[in-house]
């Protein structure tokens, strides 16, 4: 029987990647006998597991930049989730753009996943000319979020594979804080 892992979605996201690299990282046979799903808020992949709708889930616990995702951790203590396994990823933010060559200083509305824009603090400081931020409940949203919008002044923070996915612009690579930006990621169950 398929096994389902649940992972804040749409695909593209961190997590996505993530979860490919636990289920996928020995061998290609696991693609058979699992499905993925996605869901779009951290409470609701918990539900999905609760509710016997995902056998696993995975939740990012922790930054190496921005600290422990409480959220998360509060989600897991009190639903009383089972930590099955644990990894690092490293975590490589851009600045996507539905436009190739736009300014750095042509920005100024970003849409992200409020833990990017922890993570990357100093560089939207020093870099971008922001008015208004728009958070949205995961990384992808943002990228599809501006796509859609297709603006010269809006950007996104995100993955460069995924912003490849939704046809973006990498405008600027490797913008963390950190050269190491490492997220603890974990996979539950109940």
């Amino acid at each position: 029987m398929k096994k389902t892992f649940s992972f804040l979605g749409p695909i593209g996201s961190y997590s996505y990647y993530a979860l490919k690299k636990y289920l996928f990282k020995k061998n290609n046979k696991n693609k058979k006998k699992i499905n993925i799903k996605a869901y779009f808020s951290f409470y609701k992949i918990v539900k999905s597991i609760l509710n016997y709708k995902s056998d696993y889930a995975i939740l990012p616990i922790k930054n190496n930049s921005s600290g422990i995702i409480i959220e998360t951790q509060k989600l897991i203590k009190k639903n009383k989730l089972k930590i099955i396994h644990t990894f690092k990823k490293k975590i490589k933010h851009c600045i996507l753009s539905t436009k190739k060559n736009i300014l750095l200083s042509d920005i100024k509305i970003l849409y992200s996943h409020k833990q990017p824009i922890l993570q990357c603090q100093k560089f939207i400081k020093k870099k971008l000319k922001i008015k208004k931020f728009f958070y949205t409940n995961s990384s992808t949203i943002a990228m599809k979020t501006i796509k859609k919008l297709n603006l010269k002044k809006i950007a996104a923070i995100g993955n460069k594979k995924g912003g490849k996915k939704y046809q973006l612009h990498s405008i600027q690579n490797n913008i963390s804080d950190k050269k190491k930006n490492i997220t603890k990621f974990v996979i539950v169950s109940i």
